[in-house]
């Protein structure tokens, strides 16, 4: 006797922009095992909008209500990209008692802690495995497969797009300006691309990790110490280099003890750094957990096809709970947790400074950081023709650091900043030991 065949699970697609249409080409691909999946509905602005995928006029809506309150519908696949928007649609998604996939690390690491209760009270499921990583799949490890661990700390590269810029510059020796340009071009930056090269994108999705990974409770990420790219030269790249220092973008964050510390900015890192070979638009995370030691992931975190890929093992999960008619992992934390002040964190640090090309201006130098409890490891003088200084009174110096108090190097400058001997402080990047 023959078995009746499954009936299909139906589900409805939010936005066919770049990562939707991905999505989309996935899906009309009909891999194995998609047999039962059914795409009855795509939400979008403008119906007859050229785009990257053809869609079938038969499935193409512009009501977004119908779509989320249609009980045919078991999943819907939330790519509006707009926070507010997706907020909420994924809010009345769930309401409905839909299974809901999503990619954006915004509406997760501001709205997370709320979203996830409301999944829980209408017994459905929330994933958003594409928010952090791209194809990585970090998030699915973190729910399910790391638990048995206690995790001390999280360091990594989270944004393709800064990674590719600083990857250019030091790679190509081009100028910041260009490197932006050409990510551009590639399609690895946004048309405005201050959430990438400001650091915000990388703390959204840090606030996210850190809060699954210590599980202490919800990181707000307006709390997390935030600074870009845009400041870094060739001359840092050029010091850099001496030193044995890659430069990349880094999210970290620390739980000691309870105390969570949490930042993200540029830091130099040591050539056999597990993170000093993630280039272009490679993610990477170091996990730290006392069970399994020190874990690297990493892969492909920007562009469409590794994140439909993350979003479509998301919806296959769901599809397997419903077919099941079991229930997902829940995350319980409710409460948001403290972060402690970035001024009382202890870094090692590079700065690179313009001063006056004259005897005792070292020891000037030195008995202001001094006085600060700062100690200097060492002074680095590049050759003027190696540097982009041409004046003759004037002279570049890198400074190395030892770990000491951000408070207590942030007072130190500003008292170098304000010496007549200092033309000015250029750079300042942390280093990773």
């Amino acid at each position: 006797m023959r078995k009746a065949p499954r009936e299909k699970i139906k589900i409805g697609v939010l936005g066919a922009g770049t990562v939707g249409s991905s999505v989309l080409e996935h899906y009309f691909k009909k891999k194995p095992g998609w047999e039962n999946i059914d795409l009855v509905n795509v939400v979008v602005k403008d119906p007859i909008k050229k785009r990257a995928i053809s869609i079938p006029q038969s499935i193409i809506s512009t009501n977004l209500n119908k779509t989320l309150t249609d009980p045919s519908i078991k999943i819907i696949v939330s790519l509006l990209g707009d926070e507010k928007a997706e907020y909420k649609s994924i809010l009345a998604a769930l309401k409905n008692k839909k299974f809901v996939v999503t990619a954006n690390k915004v509406v997760i690491a501001i709205h997370g802690f709320e979203l996830f209760e409301v999944a829980k009270d209408n017994n459905v499921g929330l994933f958003f495995e594409a928010a952090v990583g791209g194809g990585i799949q970090i998030i699915d490890n973190l729910l399910e497969r790391y638990t048995p661990n206690n995790f001390s700390s999280i360091l990594g590269i989270l944004n393709g797009t800064t990674n590719y810029i600083l990857t250019k510059m030091s790679h190509d020796k081009v100028v910041f300006e260009e490197a932006l340009k050409n990510a551009k071009s590639h399609g690895y930056a946004e048309p405005n691309p201050k959430n990438d090269i400001e650091g915000f994108d990388s703390a959204y999705k840090l606030a996210i990790l850190a809060s699954l990974t210590f599980r202490k409770g919800w990181i707000n990420p307006k709390n997390i110490y935030i600074e870009g790219i845009t400041k870094i030269t060739d001359n840092d790249f050029k010091y850099a280099k001496h030193l044995g220092f890659a430069i990349k973008l880094v999210a970290s964050a620390v739980n000691t003890n309870g105390n969570i510390e949490a930042w993200v900015a540029p830091a130099m890192i040591p050539k056999n750094h597990l993170l000093a070979d993630v280039n272009g638009v490679q993610n990477a995370i170091l996990l730290k957990g006392d069970s399994i030691g020190e874990t690297k992931l990493q892969g492909q975190g920007a562009g469409g096809n590794p994140t439909s890929a993350s979003i479509w093992s998301d919806i296959l999960k769901a599809c397997h709970y419903i077919k099941n008619n079991v229930l997902p992992v829940y995350i319980d934390l409710k409460n948001e947790i403290k972060i402690t002040n970035f001024n009382k964190y202890n870094h090692r640090n590079y700065i690179r400074i313009t001063v006056k090309d004259q005897p005792g201006v070292i020891g000037i130098i030195g008995n202001i950081f001094g006085i600060n409890k700062v100690n200097i490891n060492q002074i680095i003088q590049l050759d003027k023709e190696k540097t982009d200084l041409k004046e003759k009174k004037w002279a570049e110096i890198a400074i190395d650091l030892n770990s000491s108090k951000e408070e207590n190097v942030i007072k130190a400058l500003n008292q170098i900043k304000k010496a007549s001997i200092c033309k000015k402080v250029c750079s300042r990047i942390r280093i990773i030991n």
